[in-house]
């Protein structure tokens, strides 16, 4: 794969929440950024 496919994706996944990045530390998986539909009440 290219260098430049796989920054590509990072960024989209950093995008969306799903991953972060900490300087000099690494890259990180994070739970999905809550959404409306998964808050409601029922």
């Amino acid at each position: 794969m290219a260098r430049m496919t796989i920054r590509r994706a990072m960024k989209e996944l950093r995008d969306r929440g799903l991953i972060r990045s900490v300087h000099g530390k690494g890259t990180y998986v994070q739970a999905p950024p809550a959404t409306e539909a998964a808050v409601t009440d029922e």
